[in-house]
Parts: C-alpha cells; sequence; structure tokens
C-alpha cells in the first residue's frame, strides 16, 4: 500500500512526473520534428550534390544560433517566474521585450549577411568558386530571414513558460510539414538550387509566426490578463533579458565550437576515427532530445514554483527529471550495449571492419556520456531558473575547453602518434566524458549548495520603472490631499484608474487622526494629515 501510495503520490503532486511530463513530452516531440526537418533538409540537398559546400554554411549559422536562441529563449524563465508570482499582467511586456530582443537581432544578422562570403574565405582560403558561390548564397538567404526564426523562438518561449507547450509542439509539426513543401517547390519544381532550400525554411518560419500571432491574440481576456497591450519599451527590461540570455547562449556557442574543433583534431590524427565519432555522436545527439525537453520543462517548473517561493515543489522536479531523465537513458543505452550492430547496419557499416568496432567502442563510451548529460542537464535547471547562469556558464566554458582541447593534442602528440588500432577509438571519448563529468559534480554540489533557493531573478527587475512610481505616488498624494482618501487597494496595475477604483474615500473630521500608511507599487507612503487651528 504505501509503494503504491509513492507512485501516486509523486504521478499527482505538484512538479510530480504528471506535471513535469505534461510540459517535457510536447517540447520533447518538438525538437524531434525540428531534426525530422534538418534531416529532410539534408535530403534535398544530397540531390543537388551541395552537402559538402553547405556543410561548413550550416555548421556556421548553428554557431550563430547556438548563440541567439538561448539567449531568446531564456524570456521563458521570466515569463514562468511572474506566473508563480501571480503577477501575470508582467508576462506581456517580458514577451515583447523579448520580439524587440529578436528582431534588434534579426536586423544585426541581416546586416552581416553581405560580409558571410569573406567568412568563408577565411575558413578555407583555397576554395572553389561553385562551393564557395553556394555557401554564400545558403547562409546569406537565412541570414537576411533570420529574424523570422528569431520570432519563432520568442513566441516559442512565450508558450512555454506559461506551460503551453502543446502550442509549441503543434507550430513546429506544421513548420516541419510546411516546409517539406516548399522544398519540393523551390528545389523540384523551381530549379532554386541552395538558395531554395534556405528560403523553404525562412517562408516556413513566417508562416508558423503567424500562426502563433494568431494564437496569442485571439482572446481579449488573455491579452488582458496577461498584460499584452503593455508594448511600452523600457530600456532595463531588454538589458535584464539579454544579460541572463546571453550566459547561455555564450555557454552553448562555446561547446558547439569546442566540439566542432574537437573532431577536427580527431580527424587530423586518424580520419577512420573521426568518422566513427561523428556517427556515435549524432545518433547520441539525436537520441538525448527527449532529455533536452525534460531539461526545459525542469527550467519552466522551477521558474514558476521558485516565483511562488514553493522550493519543495521544485526538488519534487528535480527528482522526477532525475527519474525519467535515467529511465530513458537506460532505455536507449541498453540497446547501445546488447544490439550495437543495429546502428552499424543503419549506417551501411560492417561489423567486422575496424570502423565498426570504432563505432561500437564509441556507442559503449556514450552510455556514461548519456548519464552524466542527464545530472548536468537536471541539477543545471533550478540554477539558470533562479538566475545563477554565470556558474552553470563559467563550469561548461572551463571544463569543456580544457577537456576538449587537451587531452586530443596529448593522444596525438604523445601517446597515439602513428597508432591506427580500432581499440584505442574509447580513448578520444576520454574529454567529452572528463567534462560533462565534471559538470555534473559541479552541478551537484552547488545545488546541494543551496543557493538557487535564496536567488531573486525578479528581484530588481520589476517592469514598472522608477520614474512611473515617482509619478503614481506624487498623485496619489495629491487626490488624497484634495479628495481625502486614506486607502489604496492592492492592485500592482501600472494604469491609475485602476488602482483608484479601490480607494475609500472618508469624510474629513476635526481631530487629528494618527498616521496611516498606504502602498502604492510596493512603495510605502505615510500620510500625516496637517494639524487643526482649534476653535476659539
Amino acid at each position: 500500500m504505501g509503494f503504491c501510495s509513492f507512485w501516486v503520490t509523486n504521478w499527482r503532486a505538484p512538479g510530480g512526473w504528471k506535471d513535469l511530463l505534461s510540459i517535457a513530452v510536447p517540447l520533447s516531440m518538438s525538437m524531434v520534428s525540428n531534426g525530422i526537418q534538418s534531416f529532410v533538409d539534408t535530403l534535398f540537398l544530397s540531390t543537388l550534390n551541395a552537402n559538402g559546400a553547405v556543410s561548413l554554411a550550416s555548421t556556421t549559422i548553428s554557431v550563430l544560433l547556438a548563440l541567439v536562441v538561448p539567449t531568446i529563449e531564456f524570456s521563458s524563465t521570466f515569463i514562468a517566474q511572474y506566473i508563480g508570482a501571480n503577477r501575470k499582467r508582467e508576462v506581456g511586456n517580458v514577451f515583447w521585450h523579448a520580439m524587440y530582443l529578436s528582431i534588434l537581432l534579426g536586423i544585426a544578422s541581416a546586416a552581416g549577411a553581405p560580409f558571410i562570403k569573406y567568412v568563408f574565405l577565411l575558413l578555407n582560403p583555397g576554395d572553389e568558386p561553385q562551393p564557395l558561390r553556394q555557401k554564400t548564397e545558403f547562409a546569406g538567404t537565412l541570414l537576411y530571414g533570420s529574424v523570422a526564426i528569431y520570432i519563432k523562438m520568442a513566441f516559442s518561449a512565450y508558450f512555454s513558460g506559461q506551460g503551453r507547450a502543446v502550442v509549441v509542439l503543434i507550430l513546429n509539426a506544421v513548420s516541419a510539414a510546411i516546409n517539406v513543401g516548399f522544398l519540393a517547390l523551390f528545389v523540384s519544381v523551381l530549379h532554386l538550387d541552395v538558395t531554395g532550400a534556405a528560403l523553404a525554411t525562412v517562408v516556413s518560419n513566417i508562416i508558423v509566426d503567424v500562426g502563433f500571432t494568431v494564437i496569442a491574440f485571439k482572446s481579449r481576456k488573455e491579452i488582458r490578463e496577461l498584460g499584452l497591450a503593455n508594448m511600452r519599451f523600457r530600456p532595463r527590461v531588454l538589458w535584464s533579458l539579454a544579460k541572463y540570455g546571453l550566459s547561455n547562449g555564450l555557454q552553448s556557442c562555446i561547446e558547439m565550437v569546442s566540439a566542432t574543433y574537437f573532431q577536427t583534431l580527431i580527424g587530423s590524427i586518424n580520419y577512420i576515427f573521426l568518422d566513427a565519432f561523428g556517427i556515435a555522436l549524432q545518433t547520441n545527439n539525436l537520441l538525448l532530445l527527449p532529455v533536452q525537453g525534460i531539461l526545459l520543462a525542469i527550467e519552466v517548473l522551477s521558474g514558476r514554483y521558485l516565483g511562488a517561493r514553493q522550493v519543495g515543489n521544485v526538488e519534487r522536479a528535480v527528482r522526477s527529471g532525475l527519474f525519467l531523465g535515467f529511465c530513458y537513458v537506460l532505455i536507449y543505452g541498453s540497446i547501445y550495449l546488447f544490439a550495437p550492430n543495429f546502428f552499424l547496419w543503419m549506417f551501411g557499416r560492417d561489423p567486422a571492419s575496424d570502423n565498426g568496432i570504432m563505432i561500437r567502442l564509441s556507442l559503449y563510451m556514450c552510455v556514461a556520456y548519456s548519464t552524466c548529460d542527464v545530472l548536468n542537464y537536471v541539477f543545471s535547471a533550478p540554477c539558470k531558473a533562479s538566475g545563477d547562469v554565470y556558474f552553470t556558464m563559467v563550469c561548461s566554458i572551463t571544463y569543456g575547453v580544457i577537456c576538449y582541447l587537451v587531452p586530443p593534442i596529448l593522444l596525438k602528440e604523445v601517446f597515439l602518434r602513428g597508432d591506427r588500432d580500432p581499440w584505442h577509438c574509447w580513448a578520444f571519448w576520454l574529454g567529452p566524458c572528463m567534462s560533462i563529468a565534471l559538470q555534473a559534480t559541479s552541478l551537484f554540489l552547488r545545488y546541494l549548495e543551496g543557493t538557487w533557493r535564496t536567488r531573486e531573478l525578479l528581484e530588481g527587475h520589476d517592469f514598472l520603472s522608477e520614474l512611473d512610481a515617482k509619478k503614481s505616488a506624487a498623485e496619489i498624494r495629491r487626490r488624497v490631499a484634495t479628495e481625502g482618501l486614506t486607502e489604496v487597494g492592492p492592485d500592482s496595475s501600472p494604469l491609475l484608474d485602476e488602482q483608484f477604483e479601490t480607494a475609500t474615500p472618508v469624510k474629513p473630521t476635526s481631530t487629528s487622526p494618527p498616521a496611516e500608511a498606504m502602498t502604492v507599487f510596493s512603495e510605502p507612503i505615510t500620510v500625516t494629515p496637517a494639524k487643526t487651528r482649534p476653535a476659539a
């Protein structure tokens, strides 16, 4: 009976499995749909014999997206905290500033499009004219239309922060379907080559942005409750989003650059090693997408319950995420350990060849890597939700740079010089595994330290400016003096008319009442009526 009670309690409780899965499952499926979209793009590009040329362009754009997308998506944490703190009218202002940030970054990306050719020439000075043209056209088209991609991310963060992940799933699936249709039209019918492939991505994102807009603004009640009409630009809000979000973006960007350079070092040692490492890493990254969905769900729930000052529910969400993450890794890790030939068959590799041996060893190492990655994802979520983003960024960058760069150089120059034994493939996984294990250990200790319990992400970031507060306080003092108001309702809306609806007028008295304190936007105002001259 107690065992059943444990399962039922953890299923129904706030921050439990049901609460977590309601957000994690749609987000995970949404990520999978994005992965399928990238796979379809690769298939269409292979028909144009442009895979090699576009590969570098895709990597370059991916580095840019790794910097920008997490920066914009961090607005979901602010939204979740305001909902948890029962300050829903601040959500709209957060959303609009995420939109402003998306537009600014989109303009900056488009401004850099004419110079992308020189970036590719810098990366590969001896590039042929045809591949250079293809890379420039593909990357340039995506940069010119990047604002549509960034706006889509802002909408996704808006709905994810509210826990409405199903909306994100549906529209991402629609985006993938539309992208396939436009790929067929632009590439196969209109013969626009690589430009058509990039243009299909941009157009599908524009259509999905329209869908997000219709869903977000179709309800007047939602517009009123979430403050979506509050479009006022406040630099302090934009700075808050950029400051916290950019830490996430820098972390993702540097991790991607380090991993890319790591693969380049492996390729300089042995190309067969690089092929095995790349196949195992691509397979593992695809299977880890649901774990990333669990991470985002824990971040949303942590933000919501930290805003509501319910630390116990945050801890329950972390325990639920650990349980679900380990269960998932146990399932596909068992396939790695006991049926690795399935992946060899899928990629057309001979299990008895040196390449097949290295892929099997790489898949075995992926089990250890994925186990530590679950710990890394889960324990970083409450830290990020509380605003402790600098610690996670410093850990990731420090361990990533050291472990991704030093071990391959030592292996190349000292231990494996000229050695092509396939059984030594496991040594190349020491760097990634050491990096992720050190990150997981540091974040686990940070979680136990409990800094995230007392940090205030919203502290000092009230979206009502100080000037507005001073003007409102002066107006209330004036009305107190002229109309005899003694108390003001606790409504935190910036609209004075709504605040004064709850004001209670009283009749003036000839005696001096005690000083009464009023609160306007959490600003105490002490009103002391002037003393009256006694009658003669």
